[in-house]
């Protein structure tokens, strides 16, 4: 299970680095595209979804790695025992949260179809946005409970 959520949050991760890469490359072509007066189309709408799939399709991956933000200042003070208690609670925690916004993501990109929401300029489907980041959150949550199940947190 692990190997799978590793392997799906690295192309989730390449996904995420593509898209960055066309994001760069528009807004350079936006900027240098204003100065002749001739700005790139729908970017500030774009730049919205991109940044989605930047965002959603790269925490799980950096949660592999344990590449998040943290303040471990007293943690690392601890005892093995009370770090795992608190490494195993706050995993739970994240599940639960990170479950709630799958659900709620869900239900939200339905109301998107349903009503039939787009982009102003493009005319993109909102609801796309919504599933992709519900897609992401998916991963992060496997790669929370994978790193809960293995206890990646305290291998060599």
């Amino acid at each position: 299970m692990k190997n799978i959520s590793l392997k799906l949050n690295r192309w989730a991760h390449y996904i995420s680095c593509l898209f960055m890469i066309v994001l760069m490359l528009m807004t350079v072509m936006d900027v240098v595209g204003r100065t002749f007066g001739n700005s790139v189309r729908g970017s500030y709408e774009l730049t919205e979804l991109f940044l989605v799939v930047i965002v959603f399709f790269g925490l799980g991956y950096a949660h592999h790695y344990k590449d998040h933000v943290q303040i471990d200042l007293l943690y690392d003070r601890m005892p093995v025992v009370v770090q795992k208690v608190f490494y195993t609670v706050s995993s739970v925690i994240y599940l639960t949260i990170v479950g709630l916004m799958v659900w709620r993501l869900f239900l939200y990109s339905g109301r998107m179809y349903d009503g039939g929401y787009v982009t102003a300029t493009l005319d993109i489907p909102l609801g796309i946005a919504v599933i992709l980041a519900m897609v992401g959150a998916v991963f992060y949550a496997l790669a929370v409970l994978t790193n809960l199940l293995s206890f990646k947190e305290w291998e060599g």
